[in-house]
């Protein structure tokens, strides 16, 4: 299945390897896990309004996703870029 995934995603050509990429998905995944349930609980102190760990909950994953897609389409255009040169 290794193999798959690499030949798949190009990870080998890309100086890295499967298992490190699994690593970093984690990683991220338990990052942005911690994130989405502490920065409500941190701004829900300083700020006075009802229901505030729901709505700031919502607004964190919001600006998470918001972010994510942010850097994907910048990701997209050098690469096209890249592959304009090539």
């Amino acid at each position: 299945m290794s193999v798959q995934i690499d030949r798949y995603f190009g990870v080998t050509s890309a100086g890295s390897t499967v298992a490190r990429e699994l690593r970093a998905g984690v990683t991220t995944f338990l990052t942005m896990s911690y994130v989405l349930f502490v920065n409500p609980l941190v701004l829900g102190n300083a700020i006075a309004i009802p229901n505030a760990f729901a709505k700031l909950l919502v607004v964190t994953a919001l600006a998470a996703a918001l972010g994510t897609f942010a850097v994907f389409t910048r990701a997209l255009r050098v690469e096209q870029t890249f592959q304009a040169r090539a």
